[in-house]
């Protein structure tokens, strides 16, 4: 099978090339042949008016055998051209080529048709003992409205066929000689299409490689010339914006890479695709885990963080210690352009000091909880006893009571 598109071309170029040749070569061997064999019958129509005017009507009535043998003595006017007359018996009577011998009985069909009152030529070759082809004529000749005679006329027609071999033999060789021609000029015409193309191709390949400096030629104004011109206007177009998509990457990189905080990225496959700096000196690691699975399994985050964030879609915060650092990681999930699941990015952030801030504020508050609790609960048991007289000098609870009160001003204040 074909695969080169240039061989393609080049075929269907010959293969109409040859069959324009076949055709006009065939209509015109058939139409030299049917003019050659046509000129041919009409020279023996005319003989054959001859021999019928000058011989047999002129000497019907007086003089006949004087004219056959006049007729027969003279013979053809042609080499090529025989002549006979033939009685109703089917029998030569004269003839232009035996002269001397037994008189000849042809049974031919044109020579029946005749003898039946109808003319009629012979277009099928027939080869007679020396090897010639004739095309044969026969004609009546009516006496008294009756059939007398049949003039039977033949032609040796091998110089017609022989120079038809002749045109056909140089018809050939110019065939052979405008196949060759034509496949010269198929390979130019090819090239002329699949040049550009295959220049296309080794173009288009550098392209993808990512060598965005590809140009090409435009040597035509045509299909091929568009074409040419419409790659090049892509690849300047898929330069500008790969040169403006480098920009912004870029612009991320720095921006990631002087975050303070880690962002480390996966796509749906769980692989990973991205991390900082920041996220590599969090997790005191050389380079996060391959794998958001291996992720979450390594820091002893519960798996079912990647399993909510494709079913819901929701950030997810989870909040893990990694030394002597609290770290919170924050799951977020990415969409593509259909609004489809593309990935998860994890940002981490160092929470240790706000963790110890927190834990001090917890212990301040139960300190201080304690401290306030003893206070509060004697001025208030003071204060209910003098409320229900319990007390016989209510001047020493009144003192208690201030001295608590002072307590819990130091304690406020300090």
């Amino acid at each position: 099978m074909i695969k080169s598109i240039r061989a393609k071309l080049i075929a269907m170029y010959l293969g109409l090339v040859m069959i324009v040749m076949i055709v006009c070569g065939s209509f015109i061997l058939i139409s030299l042949q049917d003019i050659e064999l046509k000129r041919a019958e009409e020279q023996l129509q005319l003989y054959t008016e001859k021999i019928k005017e000058q011989v047999v009507l002129s000497y019907e009535e007086s003089g006949f055998q004087d004219g056959l043998i006049q007729f027969t003595q003279n013979g053809s006017n042609t080499s090529q051209m025989q002549g006979n007359i033939i009685n109703t018996d089917g029998k030569t009577i004269a003839s232009t080529v035996n002269t001397r011998g037994a008189a000849e009985e042809y049974k031919d069909s044109v020579v029946i048709s005749a003898l039946s009152g109808k003319e009629a030529f012979s277009r099928k070759n027939r080869t007679s003992d020396s090897g010639d082809i004739y095309i044969e004529y026969a004609e009546p000749v009516l006496v008294s409205g009756a059939v007398k005679y049949v003039i039977f006329t033949r032609l040796d027609a091998s110089s017609i066929y022989q120079s038809i071999d002749q045109t056909r033999s140089t018809l050939l060789f110019s065939v052979a000689i405008a196949f060759i021609m034509a496949a010269i000029m198929g390979f130019f015409f090819a090239n002329t299409i699949t040049k550009p193309i295959l220049t296309l191709s080794t173009k288009a390949k550098e392209l993808a490689k990512g060598k965005l400096d590809q140009t090409v030629k435009v040597n035509s104004d045509d299909e091929i010339g568009q074409l040419c011109e419409s790659f090049n206007f892509m690849a300047s177009e898929l330069s500008n914006t790969i040169e403006e998509v480098s920009k912004e990457k870029n612009k991320l990189e720095i921006i990631l890479h002087n975050m303070t905080d880690g962002v480390i990225s996966f796509d749906k496959f769980g692989a990973l695709t991205h991390f900082n700096t920041a996220a590599l000196n969090l997790l005191g690691v050389e380079k996060p885990e391959n794998g958001l699975k291996a992720f979450i399994s390594h820091y002893d985050i519960t798996s079912g963080v990647y399993i909510d964030m494709v079913d819901t879609k929701t950030t997810k915060n989870i909040n893990f210690w990694i030394g002597e650092k609290y770290i919170n990681a924050s799951f977020s999930p990415y969409l593509s352009e259909k609004d489809v699941f593309a990935g998860v990015v994890v940002v981490l952030q160092d929470n240790t000091e706000m963790k110890r801030l927190d834990d001090m504020r917890k212990e301040f508050v139960a300190n201080v909880s304690h401290e306030l609790r003893n206070p509060l609960m004697s001025i208030s048991g003071y204060a209910q006893g003098i409320e229900h007289g319990i007390f016989k000098e209510p001047e020493t609870a009144a003192h208690t009571i201030l001295e608590e009160s002072g307590r819990l001003t130091e304690l406020v204040t300090s």
